[in-house]
C-alpha cells in the first residue's frame, strides 16, 4: 500500500484497544468507523478520481464487512487506472478484489 491517507486510514482500522474482550470489540467497531469516515473525506476531497485514496477506502470498507462497499469502491478504482494505463495498480488492485469478493479484509504485509 502507499504511504500518507492510506497509512493513516489503516492504522486507524488495525488498532484495537488492549482492554477486555468486549471493549476490544467496541473500540475495533469505532476503528473502523472512523477509518471509514476518513476515507470517504478523503474520497469526496479527491472528487472520487484518486485511485490510491479508493483503495484505501476499500480496505477500510472490508475490514468493517462492507464487502459491496469494499467492490464497487475497488471496481471505480481499478477503472480509473485502466484508464491511466497504470496496468501495476490494476493488477495491485484486481488481486485485492478477488479478497473482497471472498467476503475477506485485505492485511498489509508487516515490512
Amino acid at each position: 500500500m502507499r504511504v500518507g491517507v492510506m497509512g493513516f486510514v489503516l492504522g486507524m482500522a488495525c488498532s484495537v484497544s488492549g482492554a477486555a474482550v468486549a471493549q476490544e470489540a467496541s473500540a475495533e467497531l469505532a476503528d473502523d468507523e472512523g477509518a471509514i469516515a476518513a476515507g470517504e473525506n478523503a474520497a469526496r476531497l479527491t472528487e472520487h478520481t484518486d485511485p490510491a485514496v479508493l483503495d484505501t477506502l476499500a480496505a477500510a470498507y472490508a475490514s468493517a464487512g462492507r464487502f459491496a462497499d469494499a467492490t464497487r469502491t475497488l471496481e471505480h478504482a481499478i477503472e480509473i487506472s485502466r484508464e491511466r494505463e497504470d496496468e501495476a495498480s490494476v493488477r495491485e488492485f484486481v488481486g485485492r478484489l478477488a479478497l473482497y469478493r471472498s467476503r475477506r479484509a485485505y492485511v498489509e504485509p508487516a515490512h
